[in-house]
């Protein structure tokens, strides 16, 4: 069979015609592997092989990409050069945020890459059912809480993305590298006097006063443009609303060539969000708190952690971003990942993951 019609198969097995990833194509041993008119399983079993053998190829010294794959009694953690089966109960082991025992193929596999970062990238499975996505992406945050000196991070991958994912953990900043904008009409009466604690005490602990920005609903932000800062984001919209003031300040040019994280107070982050400050907004990455039981983060967890990062950074030389922020929030029970930035097109045929 042409190597053409092979690839057909496998996008139209992955119900997408808009994949770019250079792996979609899949090298002769896996093609002449297939005969006749190949089932979707076949096809799968082709994409999945081509995936991990790019990935191979791709990862470095100091970026290991990795995916997750379902299994039914458990899930599969496919990395460049092997495999790690995680049972269920392995799995909530993980989610409670303890680690599998040091003798786990796991606990050894994260031990292999001390200054380097562990990347997941969307495989067929992810990229077809979002499901699939959201499960992976929990088992991700679920290795971040339990393995803290691991640095964990989500990428489809794409030819820069060992660049990307450097600019992440390798930023460093100091106070004036801060910038706080809040979505001032968007709290409950509670949340906002929470809230407005946050300004005076952080700029006690010396945060430029000048960083800190309150954006109201239908007035596009005001603020210098600056590149390589830490842009924090807090604000209590949901659903089309919090669209509406990412959308406002992305436009405004907040989020380019900054790392961003965002604090949501009454809903939890989406994909679909975390999407949009990348791909359209232009940001090197995105941080994500997990929520907790409700699928929030609270903003009591939001002034306690802000006031220790600042604490940190008072005083003081730069310190690196990535470090510092995992350091704050794990002391205060929170757990999160970054994400870099997403490939356009890799959106579900019937829908964007969210």
């Amino acid at each position: 069979m042409p190597k053409a019609e092979i690839d057909r198969l496998v996008r139209e097995a992955l119900r997408t015609d808009q994949l770019e990833q250079p792996t979609i194509s899949v090298d002769s041993m896996v093609r002449d592997a297939v005969w006749g008119k190949p089932s979707k399983v076949e096809i799968n079993r082709a994409a999945r092989e081509s995936f991990r053998r790019w990935a191979a190829d791709n990862s470095t010294s100091s970026m290991e990409l990795f995916t997750v794959y379902d299994q039914s009694i458990g899930s599969t953690i496919e990395f460049s050069k092997d495999t790690c089966n995680i049972s269920a109960s392995e799995r909530a082991i993980l989610e409670a945020g303890k680690p599998l025992t040091s003798s786990h193929p796991l606990s050894r596999r994260l031990r292999a890459l001390p200054d380097g970062a562990f990347v997941l990238y969307k495989n067929p499975d992810m990229l077809q059912d979002a499901e699939c996505m959201r499960r992976a992406d929990k088992l991700a945050f679920s290795m971040a809480k339990a393995y803290p000196r691991v640095r964990i991070l989500r990428e489809p991958y794409t030819p820069d993305t060992g660049k990307k994912v450097k600019g992440v953990i390798d930023t460093e900043i100091d106070s004036a590298n801060v910038v706080c904008i809040t979505a001032c009409d968007s709290f409950s009466v509670t949340q906002w006097r929470t809230i407005q604690n946050i300004k005076p005490a952080l700029i006690e602990l010396g945060l430029k006063a000048d960083n800190f920005v309150e954006v109201r609903d239908g007035v596009r932000p005001s603020m210098r443009r600056e590149r390589n800062q830490a842009v924090i984001v807090i604000t209590g919209h949901i659903n089309a609303n919090l669209e509406k003031f990412i959308d406002s300040l992305g436009e405004a040019g907040v989020f380019s060539d900054n790392l961003v994280i965002l604090n949501t107070c009454n809903q939890a982050l989406t994909r679909k969000v975390v999407e949009k400050i990348l791909d359209d907004y232009g940001a090197i990455g995105v941080f994500s708190f997990q929520g907790d039981a409700e699928g929030e983060i609270r903003a009591s967890s939001i002034e306690e952690y802000l006031l220790d990062m600042a604490n940190e950074l008072r005083g003081k030389s730069k310190q690196n971003l990535y470090d510092l922020l995992k350091k704050v929030i794990m002391n205060k029970g929170l757990n999160g990942l970054w994400t870099v930035e997403e490939m356009r097109g890799l959106a579900l045929k019937e829908g964007r993951v969210s």
